[in-house]
Parts: C-alpha cells; structure tokens; sequence
C-alpha cells in the first residue's frame, strides 16, 4: 500500500527497467475511504482528485498543497444556529453515492428541507423514494457523478454560495409570459408536451416563443427555461425544484440537467 491508499500489486519488466501496474484494490481511487477528508468530493477524472465543495476550503491548506486530502474542510462561514442571523441555505451536489445517514419523517422534500434547515446539528438531506435523508456529522467519501449520481443537499452560509452575473429578467419575463399566452391560447397543441418534444429532438427551440417576440431572445437562456419547465411538472414530486432553486438556476449559480418526459406531456402532446 502507498500513499494513494490503495493496495498495489506491480511487476518489473525486465527487458523495459520498470514496473507495471497490473492489480490495485480498491480499483478506483476514488474509492479509498475518507480519502478527500470531511466535506471534500473526488473527481477520477480530475487535477487535483480532491475538491473541497462549494463554501468549504481546506482545513489545513499545506496539508493540501501536498496532496493529501485527509485533512478535509471546513466550512468558510460557521452556521450561526439560534441567533438572529442570515438563514443558511443549501448546495445542491450530485455525487455517486450517498454516505450512510439517519432517516426522519416527512411528506415531501420541501418538509424534508425545512426539517435539515430547523435542525442545528443536519449538515445535509436528500429526498429519495419518498424518503427524508439526513446527515448530521461530516460528510465523507463524496465522489462526484454529474450524469446519473444521487443529489444531495448541504447546508452552507448564505453568502458563500456563488453569484454569478444575473440573468436578464426583463427577457425572463417576457418569454414566460409569452409562453404562458401560447399555452393558454392554442389547444390545437398541449404546449408542454411541444416544449419537452423540441428539447429532445433538438430542434429550433425559439420555435416555441411568441410570434411577437420576432425570435428575440438568447437561445441558451430560452433553452434553461424550458428545462426548468419540465421539471417543475415531474410526475414525482421529490423530483420538483423548489422556487428558491429555480430561481438560483435561473440566475445562472446553478446548472440544470435534461429533465425525463413526464407523463403528462407523453399522452398530451397531438
């Protein structure tokens, strides 16, 4: 065993003086317990494999300039629990899987939140089959899985979340309202069933806006939008953003996946 953490089993060539890597356990070195330490998330594919989330940074930061992670991280802002202070909030992070956690009772994610943000000692929640997930120690063995991971809620400081450059609500507005006018308008065609149908197919996707709008409108902007759309119609509801994440999406802090087709838009759409 090195300092990888993982067992390694190598041979020596002899006709190249060298030796070759042919067995390791675990396979993966993002598999190596704790081996981004408390609040970090491991990225295979990644330089350095060790991150510290969004609103953490290194508990020992020369600990960490040498490679090794297991000292984790720490919050950038303690959580001011029971004083008068700003409402934390949470970061939303995909990972491979979840660490082992307590489960509580609650009828839906937006109770499941409000239950982690009451709570001084929950660090994180998830809602997964109709079930509350919470964690109240530190968060270990993160890996990160952006394409079909499980999501995950921490709690962080308000302020350290990211504020990128805002979007342009006035252009929001206009192709929400527009949207709204076409829905309402025009039967011929179930509007959300046409909005989820030109995500999938990857057509025009400025097909869907208003006449009146002469296709005035930013292509990726129109695009986040729809997707948000979609998921807020998700036939399960622990798969629906609350407002506070749509707007945060919206605003550009968060990016936002290709929602599945609910059912509602499959046997509508003519």
């Amino acid at each position: 065993m090195d300092v990888s953490g993982q067992i390694k089993q190598l041979s020596y060539l002899g006709n190249y003086p060298q030796w070759n890597l042919f067995w390791s356990q675990p396979r993966m070195q993002c598999e190596v317990y704790a081996l981004c330490g408390a609040f970090g998330i491991c990225s295979q594919s990644g330089l350095p494999l060790c991150n510290c989330l969004t609103a953490f940074e290194p508990t020992s930061e020369s600990d960490w300039n040498q490679s090794d992670f297991s000292s984790g991280c720490v919050r950038k802002t303690d959580l001011q629990c029971g004083r008068i202070a700003e409402k934390p909030d949470f970061l939303m992070i995909t990972v491979k899987s979840l660490p082992p956690n307590n489960s509580t009772e609650a009828g839906s994610a937006g109770e499941c939140r409000t239950t982690c943000l009451n709570s001084c000692s929950c660090n994180a929640y998830s809602f997964v089959d109709n079930q509350c997930l919470v964690w109240d120690g530190d968060l270990l063995n993160l890996s990160e899985d952006n394409d079909s991971g499980k999501t995950i809620f921490v709690k962080v400081a308000s302020k350290d979340l990211p504020h990128h450059k805002k979007t342009n609500w006035v252009t929001v507005g206009a192709v929400v309202g527009f949207v709204g006018e076409q829905s309402e308008g025009s039967r011929s065609k179930y509007f959300p069933g046409l909005v989820a149908n030109v995500l999938i197919d990857g057509t025009d996707i400025l097909s869907v806006l208003d006449s009146r709008l002469n296709r005035e409108a930013c292509v990726e902007q129109v695009t986040k939008i729809c997707k948000v759309a979609c998921w807020c119609i998700q036939d399960e509801e622990e798969r629906r953003p609350t407002m506070s994440l749509v707007e945060r999406i919206l605003e550009g802090v968060l990016d936002v996946d290709m929602p599945p087709i609910p059912q509602i838009c499959q046997y509508n759409y003519l």
